[in-house]
């Protein structure tokens, strides 16, 4: 036991300073200012990619809808994208089909529709 020294000079070089902690705080915060602009043009692009893809697969079940044989009685493009989130069934040997794109945020129906055209029974996507 008597050959226990402590080495105070070790131990108070242990850890960081003062000065290198607030330049790595600067540094996130650099990085955190930079970012955060980007996330939110990220959001929206993916929200815009949403309804694309929403639209194009409106327009798709719509169409393969009146292939099978569903007789629309819509006259708009809302009309028609709330037709086929209802459902809709065709007819003959596709009787037992419904076509639907199921529920629809109303938040994003009206961008849904703004990409639509309905040119008599065709239901078209456009970007």
């Amino acid at each position: 036991m008597k050959n226990v020294k402590l080495n105070l000079k070790k131990a108070a070089k242990a850890g960081f300073s003062l000065v290198e902690m607030l330049v790595v705080i600067a540094i996130i915060g650099i990085i955190a200012a930079i970012a955060i602009p980007n996330i939110g043009s990220i959001n929206q692009a993916a929200t815009d990619a949403a309804v694309d893809r929403n639209a194009q697969n409106a327009a798709s079940i719509w169409n393969a809808a009146v292939a099978a044989g569903y007789a629309p009685t819509a006259t708009t493009e809302q009309g028609a994208l709330d037709a086929i989130e209802l459902g809709v069934t065709g007819t003959g040997p596709f009787a037992a089909n419904t076509f639907t794109t199921g529920d629809i945020e109303d938040a994003s129906e009206a961008a849904i529709v703004a990409k639509l055209t309905l040119n008599g029974d065709t239901l078209s996507y456009s970007k």
